[in-house]
Protein backbone atom coordinates (compact mmCIF):
# COMPACT_ATOMS: atom_id res chain seq x y z
CA UNK A 1 0.00 0.00 0.00
CA UNK A 2 1.09 3.57 -0.62
CA UNK A 3 -0.10 6.24 1.77
CA UNK A 4 0.39 9.97 1.32
CA UNK A 5 -0.42 12.23 4.23
CA UNK A 6 -2.22 9.40 6.00
CA UNK A 7 -4.48 8.73 2.98
CA UNK A 8 -4.38 5.53 0.96
CA UNK A 9 -3.54 6.48 -2.65
CA UNK A 10 -2.56 3.14 -4.20
CA UNK A 11 -2.28 -0.57 -3.46
CA UNK A 12 -0.96 -3.56 -5.36
CA UNK A 13 -1.02 -7.33 -4.83
CA UNK A 14 2.40 -8.84 -4.31
CA UNK A 15 1.91 -11.19 -7.27
CA UNK A 16 1.17 -8.16 -9.48
CA UNK A 17 -2.22 -9.31 -10.75
CA UNK A 18 -4.24 -6.49 -9.24
CA UNK A 19 -3.52 -2.83 -8.54
CA UNK A 20 -5.86 -0.06 -7.47
CA UNK A 21 -5.28 3.66 -7.26
CA UNK A 22 -7.14 6.82 -6.31
CA UNK A 23 -8.25 8.44 -9.58
CA UNK A 24 -8.15 11.91 -8.01
CA UNK A 25 -4.41 11.86 -7.27
CA UNK A 26 -1.30 11.37 -9.44
CA UNK A 27 -0.50 7.73 -8.66
CA UNK A 28 1.48 6.40 -11.66
CA UNK A 29 4.81 6.81 -9.86
CA UNK A 30 3.42 5.19 -6.70
CA UNK A 31 2.23 2.16 -8.68
CA UNK A 32 5.65 1.86 -10.32
CA UNK A 33 7.32 1.92 -6.89
CA UNK A 34 4.89 -0.67 -5.57
CA UNK A 35 5.66 -2.91 -8.57
CA UNK A 36 9.38 -2.56 -7.89
CA UNK A 37 8.91 -3.36 -4.21
CA UNK A 38 6.74 -6.39 -5.02
CA UNK A 39 9.44 -7.67 -7.38
CA UNK A 40 12.12 -7.23 -4.73
CA UNK A 41 10.04 -9.10 -2.17
CA UNK A 42 9.50 -11.92 -4.67
CA UNK A 43 13.24 -12.05 -5.46
CA UNK A 44 12.88 -10.92 -9.08
CA UNK A 45 15.47 -8.57 -10.61
CA UNK A 46 14.10 -5.13 -11.55
CA UNK A 47 12.99 -4.62 -15.16
CA UNK A 48 14.58 -1.81 -17.09
CA UNK A 49 12.04 0.39 -18.83
CA UNK A 50 12.60 3.03 -21.43
CA UNK A 51 11.14 6.40 -20.69
CA UNK A 52 8.07 7.12 -22.75
CA UNK A 53 9.12 10.69 -23.46
CA UNK A 54 12.45 9.66 -25.01
CA UNK A 55 10.85 8.25 -28.16
CA UNK A 56 8.52 11.21 -28.54
CA UNK A 57 11.28 13.78 -28.07
CA UNK A 58 13.21 12.29 -31.02
CA UNK A 59 10.17 12.83 -33.22
CA UNK A 60 10.08 16.50 -32.27
CA UNK A 61 13.76 17.21 -32.95
CA UNK A 62 14.36 19.33 -36.05
CA UNK A 63 16.08 17.51 -38.88
CA UNK A 64 19.07 19.06 -40.60
CA UNK A 65 19.17 18.76 -44.37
Amino acid sequence: MAEVGGELWAARQLDGRLAIADPFHPTADLLALLALLAGQLAGRPPRRRRHRFAARSRLLEPRLR
